[in-house]
């Protein structure tokens, strides 16, 4: 953090965007400023307002007092410390935010609604392939629809006795009900009153999180962009089913069936790569 003055006045405002991040509130309200048809400069200004806590009626003010009175020696103050102040924020518009924690673990819409610390070890292989194909729609089209779809589907209500459940053996630590692609059509109404920052930070978050998977499973994501063994998910799922247990291997945990992929990817690698030693 550091040091801003206006009248006299210090305040501490953000360094940067890890800053920014410890403050929710203010990251939403900086977030929402790009979804605005606004400058970099009127960007600047608002956030200087708004860290200040300098509502509509004294920015309103303050601007024709300046503007009356270009040569007054306060005027001339005022307008140099918010030019400062715009000055030391000048990294919301230069740089670029990394989210790669979930800052918004717990939505409320009439009701609670929870994320997974992990999308790897917390999703089911046909939930990731559904979330994962919303992902890339969003990224391409813009629209915010599938923002509503993806959230839909990695926030979900907690479980019932969740304090029993906790103690039994079969816990697998997700805290959130079983997926349920009917269930997350229906929460669709809910999620779609979130505003448009909220939902920007969880796509990027998710976005860090598909980044690691990729990262962790080199030889899957290699050549398919992550569609299993070179087809779609849906492909990889009935290859690696026996006939009738498609929905069995649907639910399995994403982190189970990406290491056997990887592995079985990495072999045929391996194997290709000594043919051609061998034809050498």
């Amino acid at each position: 953090m550091q040091t801003a003055y206006i009248n006299g006045k210090p305040k501490q405002i953000p360094e940067n965007w890890t800053d920014i991040k410890q403050d929710k509130k203010l990251l939403l309200y900086v977030v929402s400023l790009f979804f605005k048809s606004l400058t970099k400069d009127e960007i600047l200004n608002a956030v200087s307002y708004f860290v200040f806590k300098i509502g509509l009626v004294k920015q309103e003010r303050i601007g024709a007092f300046i503007e009356k009175n270009p040569t007054d020696e306060h005027s001339w103050y005022l307008a140099s410390q918010l030019a400062r102040m715009a000055e030391a924020l000048e990294f919301i518009v230069n740089e670029t935010i990394n989210i790669t924690e979930n800052l918004f673990p717990v939505i409320f819409r009439f009701r609670k609604f929870h994320c997974a610390d992990s999308i790897l070890s917390k999703s089911e292989i046909w939930e990731f392939a559904l979330c994962e194909n919303d992902y890339f729609k969003f990224a391409q089209t813009q629209e915010i629809e599938y923002l509503d779809k993806l959230i839909s589907k990695i926030y979900r209500p907690k479980k019932s006795f969740l304090f029993i459940r906790k103690r039994l053996s079969s816990y697998e630590g997700d805290i959130r009900v079983k997926f349920s692609e009917n269930s997350a059509k229906r929460r669709e109404k809910r999620i779609k009153k979130l505003t448009p920052a909220l939902k920007w930070l969880i796509y990027r978050w998710f976005a860090s999180q598909r980044e690691l998977i990729v990262k962790a499973h080199k030889y899957t994501y290699k050549n398919s962009e992550g569609k299993g063994s070179g087809g779609t998910w849906a492909d990889t799922i009935i290859a690696l089913s026996e006939v009738g247990a498609e929905d069995r291997t649907a639910k399995t945990k994403l982190a189970i069936i990406l290491r056997r992929i990887d592995n079985e990817n990495k072999k045929a690698d391996e194997a290709k790569k000594r043919n051609k030693r061998h034809k050498a």
